[in-house]
């Protein structure tokens, strides 16, 4: 695969970003399946899938007839670097790639300069024309470009403003290319490893300490204004702002003075317009940036969805439930809001609220992008019914720690395409859903009280305490947000002349297939809580339901009943069940009536059912039950007493009374000879004791099991005491 603007370099593994091009038909690589392959899914409609096994690929690869290609979406992140540093690393990477032929060719046989002067000698010119290329392909105007002497780095300049390539600023010296290889290949082959540094001096040089490049960053947009200040006088009041941070620092922490070459470089990333329109005015701004190209447009709903967490500026109130849900203890706080937008139509296809930015908060804000809203829509009153369900392809967010982790990626990875990032803490590169946040702050938020604004000015005046002044608790300033958000900004031109969001969705989605939205078995997957329970005959418990199917009598007939098998289970359906049977999430149903039964809706229901026949059964009790087994009771004692019955209840009072007259002490032979008796529980002289002849007595025979109470001697074989048979407990009819 030859480097371009789709593929700055060549891909040698398949991974989620990565295209699976097979004899020319591209296919998306779906699942990895461990010590098999991978799962291949075809990128046309209807969708097709295949298995690509790793036996099959490396066959593939040595025909040269399987190709890895990564979309211009993969490399999103290329776009927070600056055209400098952009260039210089495609024009690195195009050295990589002919270093890599030159080895694997065997053009060169080990890394050594002498060898990589040959190879510069001979491919110099492969390269240039990689270059020429690239620049054609990738839209962007070399021609106002130069280059300059250090290698792969470009830089704004006048010469060469025809637009023609300096062949000799495209030729490395060998040792640089060198160090540059060893670095590249000891990282993996990582191509950020050949982006430049972004904080070197405009002309090269050494890095600019950082405390100056903060302190740069901090004056540098003032260059950006009307009075139109010099290079040098921007410099010179940076120098006076460092001069007064080192009067209240030390000798060992003094800050390096800044230099115009410092400057130059951040002025240099100050975005076009802010420069141009700051200066010349806006009426000049139009009139240079006309020309300059938008980026990527999107045609397909769900082709790229657009991920952000806004921090509301107003305060509402939480009642006294959610406090203790929450475990908080204000009264007043700042919502997060995760907000998920079509880039296509620009509609908000999924909102959920928080009160802080994690994880939990951005994967229920996915899970709503692909789930029926119109239930949403109704509870909050709105007119329209807000069916905007739909699959996505692709996911775009900032790199924050509520997008970027493990929860949240591997949730996207299991329903999207893609997943891309942008660089944290710069909204210019994510201006389509900024927009959107602001469009939300000055069209709804000024509606409601406690505003404590983006910023010091629009804050207000400063006697009115935003926190005394909150007045919506949180349902209600949901409730309004829903309706602002499918009756009036899905219903209002964002521009004269163009459809709103709504209406544009709707046209979209008329006209182009989209991707199908996640079955309930992708999204339990993906969004599924996993326990562990047991599997037996009946099947798997869980909340009192029983989820069994023919694949559970498979695997138990296979493996015996299991102890702690995972499951998966989605609390928003609780009518089936995922079961790790092997390697796979196998779906087990559970009752019919349980289907679209969500886990809140149950526990609710059995709270619901124990609260009503528990106070039903305290109350049959004292009507019903109570009276019955008195008057039960009664009738039996009367009953007794007619027939003049003792009372055959065994008490401990009895049992003690009862051992004191039992004074018999009973000896067991364990080895009884001949015909001799012994008592037992059926024996007819029960209360009698035999015991052996003297003359057949062991030395220990007569040892009873424990000392007599009322007779010191014991029985001997001569004289043998009999002991009368106890009475058994009989009615005494004539007692008085």
């Amino acid at each position: 695969m030859k480097a371009s603007k789709f593929n700055p370099i060549r891909f040698r593994e398949i991974t989620p970003y990565v295209d699976v091009v097979i004899d020319g038909v591209p296919w998306r690589a779906a699942n990895p399946l461990p010590d098999i392959g991978w799962e291949l899914r075809s990128k046309g409609r209807p969708h097709q899938t295949r298995i690509l096994t790793t036996e099959e690929y490396e066959t593939l690869k040595d025909a040269n007839r399987v190709v890895l290609i990564a979309e211009v979406q993969s490399f999103a992140a290329l776009a927070s670097l600056t055209p400098s540093q952009r260039d210089t690393a495609f024009i690195r990477s195009f050295w990589m790639e002919v270093v890599d032929e030159g080895l694997e060719q065997g053009t060169i046989s080990k890394v050594s300069r002498g060898q990589f002067d040959t190879l510069i000698e001979s491919k110099h010119a492969k390269v240039v024309e990689r270059w020429k290329q690239y620049r054609e392909e990738s839209g962007f105007d070399h021609g106002q470009t130069r280059k300059k002497k250090k290698f792969g780095s470009v830089a704004p300049g006048k010469k060469a403003e025809s637009g023609d390539v300096d062949p000799d600023r495209l030729r490395p010296c060998a040792k640089t290319l060198m160090k540059l290889y060893d670095k590249w290949v000891a990282s993996g082959r990582d191509f950020w490893k050949l982006v430049p540094h972004s904080n070197c001096h405009a002309e090269g040089g050494k890095p600019i300490h950082e405390r100056t490049w903060a302190v740069i960053k901090s004056r540098v947009e003032e260059y950006a204004s009307e009075k139109q200040p010099t290079l040098r006088g921007i410099c010179e009041r940076i120098n006076i702002d460092i001069l007064g941070l080192n009067s209240a620092l030390g000798e060992e922490q003094q800050i390096p003075d800044a230099t115009v070459y410092g400057v130059a470089k951040a002025i240099a990333e100050l975005p076009a317009a802010v420069v141009i329109g700051g200066r010349l005015g806006k009426k000049r701004m139009i009139q240079e940036l006309k020309h300059v190209g938008k980026g990527p447009s999107y045609k397909r709903v769900g082709e790229m969805t657009l991920h952000d967490c806004w921090s509301t500026h107003v305060f509402t109130l939480l009642n006294e439930k959610a406090k203790k849900l929450f475990n908080v203890k204000e009264l007043q706080v700042r919502l997060t809001l995760a907000v998920v937008m079509d880039a296509a139509s620009g509609a908000i296809v999924g909102i959920k609220q928080g009160l802080s930015e994690n994880s939990e908060l951005t994967r229920s804000a996915l899970r709503m992008a692909m789930s029926d809203k119109s239930a949403i829509a109704k509870a909050a009153g709105c007119q329209d019914n807000w069916d905007m369900r739909i699959g996505v392809e692709e996911v775009k967010s900032d790199s924050g720690g509520a997008y970027r982790n493990s929860a949240f990626m591997s949730t996207a990875y299991a329903l999207v395409d893609r997943l891309t990032y942008t660089a944290a803490g710069r909204a210019n590169l994510r201006g389509q859903i900024e927009r959107l946040l602001r469009t939300m702050d000055v069209g709804f938020i000024t509606q409601v009280t406690g505003r404590t604004g983006s910023n010091v000015h629009s804050r207000g005046r400063d006697e009115q305490d935003p926190e005394q002044r909150a007045s919506l608790f949180v349902e209600q300033f949901m409730k309004l947000l829903i309706r602002y958000i499918v009756d009036v900004y899905h219903f209002r031109a964002r521009q004269k002349g163009q459809m709103s969001p709504a209406r544009k969705f709707q046209e979209i989605q008329s006209r182009i297939q989209t991707k199908a939205a996640p079955t309930p078995d992708e999204m339990r997957v993906a969004f599924g809580t996993v326990l562990l329970r047991d599997l037996n005959r009946s099947g798997i418990r869980f909340m009192n339901l029983i989820y069994h199917s023919g694949w559970l009598d498979i695997y138990m007939a296979a493996n015996g009943p299991q102890k702690d098998l995972p499951i998966k289970v989605d609390e928003q359906d609780l009518g089936h069940i995922s079961v790790l049977l092997g390697q796979d999430w196998t779906t087990v149903p559970g009752p019919r009536e349980m289907a679209g039964v969500t886990l809140d809706e149950w526990v609710e229901k059995n709270h619901e059912l124990a609260r009503r026949h528990g106070d039903q059964a305290r109350l049959d009790f004292r009507t019903y039950i109570a009276p019955a087994m008195l008057d039960i009771e009664r009738e039996a004692k009367q009953a007794e007493e007619f027939f003049k019955l003792e009372d055959v209840n065994w008490t401990a009072d009895m049992i003690d009374k009862l051992e004191v007259d039992l004074r018999m002490f009973v000896l067991y032979d364990r080895d009884p000879v001949g015909d001799e008796a012994a008592l037992t529980r059926n024996s007819a002289v029960l209360g009698s004791v035999y015991t052996r002849s003297t003359a057949a007595s062991s030395p220990t025979s007569g040892l009873a099991l424990s000392p007599p109470a009322a007779d010191p001697q014991p029985p001997t074989s001569e004289a043998v005491e009999v002991i009368t048979p106890l009475k058994r407990n009989r009615p005494k009819k004539d007692r008085k």
